[in-house]
């Protein structure tokens, strides 16, 4: 007996582990939370199959196995929708194996448990808590219920002495792995969203960036787009009068009116400190210098909230322009000569867009100058 439900424990972890893998593939990863509610009804719908694939023959018409855990990682971690998929199932797997008075006990069992299970995930806030008192209803349902299947009083009694603590070890045991396995795969799903987001701004970030520009540069269609790297004007004074967590603000701020500014095809990102930089895919250099230019302005009018909304101020952007495959045909190029045009953007004045003319890398920089 005591071996039948090792091997319930050992399905539960392996079927955890295995759920969790599932979890984050791109197809789960990209659904709603209904979806993914759902998701956690039919896993403990199949976990309960397996466990009582694996049950132990009590009796010619009784089986006793973990099938109340699937039930308590759903109404836990699911609510009462995952809840009523794993109840369903359970249920129809039951009858599937006979109808007999093991499996109208099953019904009447697994459905006060059910309810139960709801009316404690409402009122307990606590984890440990809850599960304290789920397994523990869940139990005294179980004894109410094998007492009168089970004639053998002396069988009965050894069944519920060893099923108690461990479904109590095996209970506490999966939701603790659950939820570890949960929080494990939400830092995992933060750690993969700031390697290619910044932090701060939520814009895509320098790595991004790189990884961009190399396939878009490198692509076999080799459609031309547009480059603009945008620095604010005197940023560092906005540090040094306002502070940093001001500044921060203005970045945020900076960041969202840029790609307000953009369509849903272009790329935003933040490269550092003050610097962004703009991809404008299918975009000619007459084009992305309307664009900057629009940028620029509505830039230049914005009132940029600071000091918790109680202070405005407005600022400035240089930017600088280059367009592949026109200006150059390589990355690191069309970035240098972009870069130059905004070096020559603060050099003249500052508040400008400057744009690099389509021509080759052997043809000396030209540059086009717009301001107020």
């Amino acid at each position: 007996m005591i071996g039948d439900f090792i091997i319930n424990v050992s399905i539960l972890v392996t079927f955890l582990f295995l759920y969790f893998q599932f979890l984050q593939t791109p197809f789960i990863k990209k659904q709603k939370k209904i979806v993914k509610t759902i998701f956690i009804g039919v896993a403990g719908a199949v976990l309960t199959f397996l466990l009582m694939t694996f049950s132990i023959q009590a009796n010619p018409t009784t089986i006793i196995d973990l099938r109340h855990i699937p039930l308590l990682i759903s109404a836990i971690f699911g609510g009462w929708l995952s809840l009523f998929i794993t109840w369903a199932a359970n249920i129809t797997i039951r009858f599937s194996m006979g109808i007999n008075p093991s499996s109208i006990s099953n019904l009447i069992g697994m459905t006060l448990i059910s309810l139960a299970y709801i009316g404690i995930h409402l009122k307990v806030h606590d984890l440990w808590k809850k599960t304290f008192v789920m397994i523990l209803t869940s139990n005294t349902i179980f004894l109410i219920m094998t007492y009168s299947l089970i004639p053998d009083k002396v069988y009965f009694l050894r069944l519920n002495l060893i099923f108690w603590p461990t479904l109590f070890a095996a209970g506490f045991f999966t939701v603790y792995l659950f939820n570890f396995m949960k929080k494990i795969h939400h830092k995992y799903d933060e750690y993969e969203k700031f390697a290619t987001k910044d932090p701060l701004t939520g814009l895509f970030n320098v790595r991004k960036f790189d990884e961009t520009m190399n396939e878009l540069t490198h692509s076999k269609q080799r459609q031309p787009f547009s480059l603009l790297v945008i620095d604010i004007d005197h940023f560092k004074n906005i540090n040094d009068t306002y502070g940093h967590p001001n500044g921060d603000q203005v970045l945020q701020q900076l960041a969202r009116l840029l790609q307000e500014s953009c369509r849903p095809t272009d790329f935003v990102f933040r490269n550092g400190g003050e610097e962004f930089t703009i991809i404008l895919k299918d975009c000619p250099h007459h084009s992305a210098g309307h664009v900057a230019e629009t940028i620029r302005k509505s830039i230049s009018s914005h009132s940029f909230d600071i000091d918790h909304e109680r202070k405005n101020i407005t600022l400035t952007v240089s930017i600088g322009v280059a367009v592949f495959p026109y200006s150059s045909m390589n990355t690191d190029g069309l970035y240098k000569l972009a870069d130059l045009a905004l070096y020559e953007a603060k050099n003249s004045g500052r508040n400008k867009v400057k744009i690099y003319h389509p021509g080759t890398d052997s043809v000396p920089l030209k540059i086009q100058a717009s301001s107020k």
